[in-house]
């Protein structure tokens, strides 16, 4: 029983961290210059803010990553957390591992994150 609420509060809690329309973006990326571009031709900050991204999303080879950037109530520092198919991964602003999400964890509800500030999807 328990199990079964923890995925579907999982998946609600999924569905207020990601509310921004991410279908609509379509990206162009530059490796060299290290720029990503969203569908509009504005530059994706995220990648800007944190270039260790870089090292662990390649925007050219997608593969399904979702990246979001969270505070935490009354904490100045930003988290970015990074979904793919092998997980879910927060990081501190410096690129260090924060919490890995498992079958008895879920990190954003634990540190208790706020919506997304800016978020990017690869497709």
């Amino acid at each position: 029983m328990m199990n079964l609420w923890f995925k579907v509060g999982f998946f609600s809690l999924l569905a207020l961290f990601f509310n921004q329309d991410l279908s609509a973006q379509t990206d162009v990326v530059n490796k060299d210059k290290k720029v990503v571009l969203d569908g509009d031709g504005n530059e994706v900050q995220m990648f800007k803010t944190y270039k260790w991204l870089w090292t662990l999303v390649d925007p050219s080879k997608c593969d399904g990553e979702t990246i979001s950037v969270h505070s935490i109530d009354k904490v100045a520092e930003s988290y970015v957390v990074i979904e793919s198919t092998s997980g879910r991964i927060m990081y501190d602003a410096s690129g260090s591992v924060w919490c890995t999400d498992s079958d008895v964890l879920d990190c954003a509800s634990f540190y208790k994150l706020e919506s997304a500030s800016e978020s990017w999807s690869c497709e």
